[in-house]
């Protein structure tokens, strides 16, 4: 990708070209209507603070622009992996004691123990047919008898990704799957602020 010339801000990547919807049976090209409603459908709560919707709002901006830029949406996914730490941060600064450092795993490692975030509370779970279901080779080493088996993976993923777009690489995601990066941040943020149930009157 190279710097793009004035004229060509809002020209249309060419490889978003390469992409298709299924619509009424047919393979039809991706429009930036269909793009943007993809990413505008992923919301997160309005029980979530201020400062972490805006954050996410950012990085969803971010993606929306990789329309442009296809290169944008690494840019998109690692601050929504920075969204996901600013999120932890806040949501668990008042049960903060001692611990092993501010680190991003030790964060979601904490907020599994405290059971603030669960894998009955990913929806992206439930609406896709998740690859460690359906690949023979990593179902003979997940135990799924876990039911917290996707949080631990995501306690020693999550930190990778992020750390290999924050120190560097040639890492580039398909517009879908950075879209599925954002819906996973959604579900993890959406469960840290979960709204208090209103008490019934009496």
């Amino acid at each position: 990708m190279v710097f793009k010339s004035k004229s060509e801000i809002f020209v249309a990547d060419e490889r978003q070209a390469l992409f298709r919807n299924l619509k009424d049976g047919q393979l039809v090209p991706i429009t930036l209507d269909d793009f943007y409603q993809e990413v505008a459908d992923v919301n997160l709560l309005p029980s979530v603070p201020l400062e972490i919707t805006s954050h996410f709002d950012n990085a969803r901006n971010v993606l929306v622009y990789s329309w442009y830029a296809y290169e944008m949406s690494a840019v998109a996914e690692h601050h929504v992996y920075a969204t996901i730490e600013y999120a932890l941060k806040i949501r668990l600064s008042p049960l903060e004691k001692k611990n092993n450092g501010p680190g991003f795993r030790h964060l979601l490692q904490q907020a599994v123990d405290c059971g603030l975030i669960s894998d009955s509370g990913f929806a992206i779970y439930h609406a896709r047919h998740w690859q460690t279901e359906r690949t023979p080779k990593k179902q003979a080493s997940i135990n799924f008898a876990d039911d917290q088996i996707r949080c631990r993976i995501l306690i020693e993923t999550l930190p990778t990704l992020r750390n290999s777009l924050a120190h560097g690489s040639n890492y580039l995601n398909t517009p879908s799957n950075a879209l599925m990066t954002f819906e996973l941040a959604r579900d993890l943020i959406n469960q840290l602020f979960q709204p208090e149930e209103t008490s019934p009157q009496t």
